[in-house]
Order: C-alpha cells, then sequence, then structure tokens
C-alpha cells in the first residue's frame, strides 16, 4: 500500500500544480512549473528563466517517475512491453531533453546580453519558407511507417499469445523494436504536422494540443493536411 501511494504522489505532482495554478491564478509560482511551448520569436529573459526552470521541473519529474517505479517494483515483468519501453527509453529521452532545453533556456536567461533574446531552439513552430513539400514528404514517409508498424504490432500480438511464445527473447526484441519505432514516428509526425499547418496558415497549436489529447486524431489531421495540400498545389496549376 505505501508503494502504490508513493507512485500515486510522483504522478499526481503535475495535477496538484495545476489545481493551485487554477485556485490561486495570481501566484508567481506556479509560473515557474508549467512548461511553455516558446515560438521563433524574441523574449524577455524572465520568461526565459521561467521557462528553463519549468522544463527542468518537468525533466526531474520525469526522471522520478523512472526512479520510484523501478526501485518500488524491482522485478517489474519484461513482457509488460509498453511500460518497460516507456521506463527505460521514452521517458529518459524525454528527461534528457527537458532538461537539457530548461538548462540553455536558463543560460540565456541570466546571462544574455540584451533584454529581449531570441532562443536558437528549434521548435515545432519554427517553419522555413519554402520547405513546405519536403514537410509534407516528411509527415507522409512517418504517418506511413507508423500505421505499419501499428498494423504489425497489432497482428503479431494475438499470434504470439496464441503460440505461447510472447516471452522468446527474440519476439520481445522485435515487439520492442516496433513499438520505440512507433512512439518515434508518432512524434516526428507531430513535428511536421505542425510545421506544415503553420505554412499554410492554419492554426498550427490547434494541431498540436488536439493530437495530444486524442490519440486518433494525429492521423485525421495527418490526412487532412496532405489533402489540402494536393488541393491547394492543384488549385495553383
Amino acid at each position: 500500500m505505501e508503494k502504490i501511494l508513493i507512485e500515486m504522489f510522483v504522478l499526481g505532482l503535475p495535477f496538484m500544480v495545476f489545481i493551485f495554478h487554477k485556485l490561486f491564478s495570481n501566484n508567481r509560482l506556479t509560473a515557474y512549473l508549467i512548461p511553455k511551448i516558446l515560438e521563433d520569436k524574441e523574449y524577455p529573459k524572465l520568461e526565459l528563466r521561467k521557462a528553463g526552470v519549468a522544463y527542468l521541473a518537468l525533466g526531474l519529474w520525469i526522471l522520478s517517475i523512472i526512479l520510484a517505479t523501478l526501485l518500488l517494483y524491482p522485478k517489474f515483468p519484461m513482457e509488460q512491453y509498453i511500460i518497460m519501453v516507456l521506463l527505460c527509453f521514452v521517458f529518459p529521452i524525454l528527461s534528457l531533453a527537458s532538461i537539457i532545453i530548461g538548462v540553455y533556456y536558463l543560460i540565456i536567461g541570466i546571462f544574455g546580453k540584451r533584454e529581449s533574446i531570441r532562443p536558437k531552439f528549434e521548435s515545432m513552430f519554427y517553419a522555413e519558407e519554402g520547405n513546405l513539400v519536403r514537410y509534407i514528404k516528411k509527415l507522409k514517409i512517418h504517418t506511413t511507417v507508423n500505421l505499419c508498424c501499428l498494423l504489425v504490432l497489432a497482428a503479431l500480438l494475438p499470434i504470439e499469445f496464441l503460440l505461447g511464445i510472447g516471452e522468446n527473447g527474440l519476439i520481445v526484441l522485435l515487439n520492442v523494436s516496433l513499438l520505440v519505432a512507433f512512439i518515434m514516428t508518432l512524434w516526428r509526425m507531430r513535428n511536421y504536422m505542425v510545421k506544415s499547418a503553420k505554412l499554410m496558415d492554419l492554426p498550427a497549436k490547434k494541431y498540436l494540443f488536439s493530437t495530444l489529447s486524442v490519440f486518433p486524431f494525429i492521423y485525421w489531421h495527418s490526412f487532412s493536411l496532405i489533402k489540402k495540400f494536393k488541393e491547394g498545389k492543384a488549385n495553383q496549376l
């Protein structure tokens, strides 16, 4: 019971911050705890420091999930592919990326020479003019690979279960590889989706946040953007 309570506390930290932010909307603390997606423009150094602390907090929180789960449940079943991939691959990458971004924002927010600075990290919302064709092409490729991984996994897992070979080392490696490819291409899809939407004068933030909240929307928006690109290209001929 104690282990479950500790895990629930760690997982529930963002909800506590969110509730505190809603109850005390004028407080200064939560501005340093809620990560903000910075666009390709100049920001005051104070905003960069806030973003830096928030990304550091996010990275440390993700790291705390990994440590709490592995320390509290050292004999976690290896056949739980999704959870093991998250704990041993996806979460460490997200944690490291958040910490690096946080440190970068803090450094330029503290030691920057000008009062307003444009971060050099290329965000999802940074899209180079004239690269729409390349972004759409990348979106098509990652969407295709992602759907292939999903379909192969959906077909393989029931077969492995029926044959009783799900715990075989090579099968586990195959399943994990497909799952990793699925997760990585999913994020790349969002990246090129947002860039394409921005160049097509569509609400890029709406595309991003809708795909984060409702998973199937990412495919809907992907095919929709590709279709709109083709229609726009046909109208130009």
